[in-house]
């Protein structure tokens, strides 16, 4: 860290990720590197169910892998496939109640696909995805 004004140090990315230290100014550029601060968030809406991207913060883009799925790609990738996702599927337009959740395998650093069933099991597409992470930046 270097100086800024009477003796406040300036936050760097390791201090950031250390998420140690108290005695640091932090600027919007590096607050990004805090662990307790999602690196993406997107929520996208489902017209025809087709993905689209209406509010995000580091997302490239998404896509329709099928019923009841999407694909997002992160802009600046985690460090590896160990971070921590979420994912919430507004239920649709009848009114019926839907579970989101990570698709199978498909957690890496720089993608997530999420799927949407409704109580029985069946993919359904949301009137809206809201899906997020934390993790350590690349």
């Amino acid at each position: 860290w270097r100086f800024v004004g009477a003796g406040i140090g300036l936050a760097n990315q390791s201090l950031m990720e250390a998420a140690s230290n108290d005695s640091v100014y932090i600027s919007p550029g590096v607050m990004r590197y805090h662990p307790g601060v999602a690196k993406f968030w997107v929520q996208a809406t489902t017209p025809a169910g087709v993905p689209t991207i209406q509010s995000s913060y580091n997302v490239t883009s998404v896509a329709d892998p099928g019923a009841g799925g999407m694909t997002v790609t992160i802009a600046t990738d985690f460090s590896s496939a160990n971070w921590c996702a979420w994912a919430l599927a507004q239920e649709d337009s009848s009114g019926t109640g839907l579970y989101a959740s990570q698709a199978n395998g498909a957690l890496a650093a720089g993608t997530i696909g999420v799927v949407a069933e409704d109580a029985s099991g069946t993919l359904v597409d949301p009137d809206c995805w809201h899906v997020g992470g934390f993790g350590d930046h690349a």
